[in-house]
C-alpha cells in the first residue's frame, strides 16, 4: 500500500466532514452524506442523488435545493389541478409523471411530503380503474350467462348490443386487462352470431324436411277417409293430427293448403261416423238402462260388512258391466263414476277394516317395544323399591295390551321378562347382601355401645371416689397459714367433679336404654320383607 498519498486522503475526508457539519439548509434532515462524499435522500436511501466535496459542494448543494423547489411547485401546481378536475382520469398521466419526476430526479428536501400527494392521487385512480374493470368484467360474466331457450335469437341479440354501448360508456381500464376483456366479449358475441346463422339455415332446412312431412300425413289422411273401422280410423286420425302439431313450422303458402286437404279428408271421415253413431245409439240407450240397473244393485250393497259375499257380489257385477256395450257418450263417465264410487265405498270400508286391524297390531308392537325398552333401562337400577312398583306397573300395562302378530309374540315377551328377571335377580341378592351386613353392623354397633357405657361409668366410679377422697381430705385440714386456700381449692374440685357426673349421667341412662333395645333384638329374629317377584 502507498503509505506516502495516506495523510493527503485523511486531510480531504476531514474536511469533507468538517464542510458537512458546518452546513445548515432546509432538508438537511432528509440527507445522509458516508465518508467517500455520497449523499442520498429519503425516501430513496439507494438512490446517490451526488457526490460532493468541500471544495464545490455549496454549488452543488444550491442546485438540489433549486431542483427540489422546482417539484414543489409541480406539485403544488398538480394539487390545485387536481381540485379542479371532475375526470380524475385524465390526470393520469400527470400523476405518473409527477411521481416518476420525483423519484428519479437529483434534489435535496422533503421529498416524502411531496410523494404523499402524488401516491393519494394515484390510489384514487386506481380504485377508479379497477371499478371501470370490475364493471366491464361483470358485462362479460353477464354475457357468459346467457343461454339459448326457446328460440330467444332476437331477445339474446339486443342483450348484446346493450352490453356493446355500456361498454363504450364506461371508463378507461389499463389496456392489457382491457384487451382480454373485450376478446372474452368478443369472442362470446361471435360465437352468438356464429350460431344464430347456424340455426337459421337449419330452420330453413327443417321447414322443407316438414313440408314433406306434413304431405305424408295429408296422403294418409285421404286414404283413410272412407274407412269403416270406427274406433280404430279415430285413433288413427287423432294420431295424425298430434303428428301434425309436432311438425314444427314450414312454408307458409304450402302449409295452408296442406292443412285443407288434412282437415277435408278428417272432416269426410268423422261425418260418415256421426250418422253410424246415430245408427247405434238406440243400442246404447239400451245399454245405459243395463248399467243403470247394476248401479241400482251396487248402490243397496255397498254398506255390507259380509267381506267376502259381497267381494264376489261386486266381482259378478263388474263381469256385467263389461259384457255390456257402450251407452250415450254423455253418460258414460257419470255412469262410471256412479259404479265406481259405490265399489269404493265397499272396497274402502273393507280396506279401513284392515287396515285399523294392522294399524292396531303396529301399535301394540310399538307399546310393547316402548315396555321393552324402559323395562330394559330400569333392568341395573338399584333404586329397588320405586323401580319394583314401575316394573309391576309395566306388566299391569303388557297385559291390557292387545295381540301384537304372531311373528311378533314370542319374541317380546322374552326380551321383556328377560329384562324384569334380571332386576329381582340383582334385587334378591342385594337384599341378601343387605341382610348379612346389617347383622354384622348390629353386632358391632352393640359392643361399641356396651363399650362405651362401660367407659362411662368406669369415669363415673373414679370421679365418685376422689369426691370422698377429697371430702375426707377437707375433714382432716388443720389450722394454718394455707389451710383456707387448700379447703377453697379441694371444694372447687369437687363441684367440678359432681358437676361432670351430672353431665354424665343422661347419656348414661341413653346408653343403657339402647343396651337394652339391642339385647331384646339379639334374642329376637328381625323379620325380612320379601322384594322377590312372584
Amino acid at each position: 500500500m502507498d503509505t506516502q498519498n495516506q495523510p493527503a486522503i485523511t486531510s480531504a475526508t476531514e474536511l469533507l466532514k468538517q464542510w458537512w457539519e458546518s452546513k445548515s439548509f432546509e432538508g438537511k434532515e432528509f440527507c445522509s452524506l458516508d465518508e467517500s462524499g455520497q449523499l442520498t435522500v429519503s425516501p430513496f436511501p439507494a438512490k446517490i442523488v451526488s457526490t460532493l466535496n468541500h471544495i464545490t459542494g455549496d454549488a452543488v448543494l444550491q442546485t438540489l435545493q433549486d431542483k427540489y423547489r422546482e417539484l414543489k411547485k409541480l406539485t403544488d401546481e398538480l394539487i390545485k389541478e387536481w381540485s379542479e378536475t371532475d375526470d380524475k382520469i385524465k390526470m393520469m398521466s400527470k400523476v405518473n409523471r409527477l411521481k416518476e419526476y420525483i423519484s428519479t430526479a437529483n434534489s435535496v428536501g422533503d421529498l416524502e411530503s411531496l410523494l404523499v400527494p402524488v401516491k393519494e392521487y394515484e390510489t384514487v385512480i386506481n380504485s377508479i380503474i379497477d371499478e371501470n374493470f370490475k364493471a366491464k368484467q361483470a358485462l362479460v360474466i353477464e354475457a357468459e350467462s346467457f343461454t339459448i331457450e326457446n328460440n330467444n335469437w332476437k331477445d339474446l341479440t339486443q342483450k348484446f348490443k346493450d352490453i356493446t354501448e355500456k361498454w363504450k360508456q364506461l371508463g378507461f381500464v389499463d389496456k392489457k386487462r382491457n384487451e382480454q376483456l373485450w376478446d372474452k366479449l368478443e369472442a362470446l358475441k361471435s360465437k352468438f352470431f356464429e350460431d344464430k346463422r347456424s340455426h337459421h339455415e337449419d330452420v330453413e332446412h327443417e321447414m322443407l324436411q316438414n313440408l314433406d312431412l306434413k304431405m305424408e300425413i295429408v296422403e294418409k289422411a285421404e286414404a283413410y277417409t272412407n274407412s269403416e273401422n270406427w274406433k280404430e280410423t279415430t285413433e288413427f286420425f287423432k294420431q295424425l293430427l298430434e303428428e301434425w302439431k309436432n311438425i314444427g313450422r314450414t312454408i307458409p303458402e304450402k302449409n295452408e293448403a296442406l292443412w285443407q286437404r288434412f282437415i277435408g279428408a278428417k272432416n269426410n271421415f268423422f261425418d260418415r261416423k256421426k250418422l253410424h253413431t246415430d245408427q247405434i245409439k238406440v243400442e246404447q240407450e239400451a245399454n245405459y238402462e243395463k248399467k243403470l240397473a247394476i248401479i241400482e244393485k251396487a248402490e243397496t250393497i255397498k254398506n255390507s260388512t259380509e267381506w267376502s259375499i259381497t267381494t264376489k257380489a261386486f266381482n259378478d257385477l263388474m263381469d256385467e258391466w263389461k259384457a255390456i256395450g257402450p251407452v250415450p257418450a254423455e253418460h258414460n263417465t257419470s255412469l262410471w263414476e256412479r259404479f265406481s264410487a259405490a265399489k269404493e265405498i265397499f272396497y274402502g270400508a273393507k280396506r279401513s277394516q284392515a287396515d285399523a286391524y294392522k294399524t292396531m297390531l303396529d301399535e301394540n308392537y310399538q307399546k310393547k317395544t316402548a315396555i321393552i325398552e324402559r323395562a330394559e333401562s330400569l333392568k341395573n337400577s338399584s333404586n329397588w323399591r320405586e323401580v319394583s312398583d314401575e316394573m309391576n306397573l309395566l306388566f299391569e300395562q303388557w297385559k291390557q295390551i292387545g295381540h301384537v302378530g304372531k311373528e311378533h309374540s314370542e319374541k317380546l315377551w322374552e326380551k321383556f321378562i328377560s329384562a324384569r328377571k334380571h332386576f329381582f335377580n340383582r334385587k334378591d341378592q342385594d337384599r341378601s347382601r343387605r341382610k348379612e351386613q346389617y347383622e354384622k353392623n348390629k353386632e358391632v354397633h352393640h359392643i361399641q355401645t356396651k363399650n362405651f357405657l362401660a367407659t362411662l361409668e368406669h369415669e363415673t366410679a373414679d370421679e365418685t371416689a376422689q369426691i370422698a377422697e377429697f371430702r375426707e381430705s377437707l375433714e382432716n385440714i388443720g389450722e394454718g397459714p394455707k389451710s383456707g386456700e387448700i379447703k377453697s381449692h379441694l371444694t372447687n374440685l369437687i363441684s367440678e367433679l359432681e358437676q361432670k357426673i351430672k353431665n354424665r349421667a343422661p347419656k348414661i341412662a341413653d346408653l343403657k336404654e339402647q343396651v337394652a333395645r339391642l339385647d331384646q333384638v339379639e334374642n329376637t329374629e328381625a323379620p325380612v320383607q320379601n322384594h322377590s317377584e312372584a
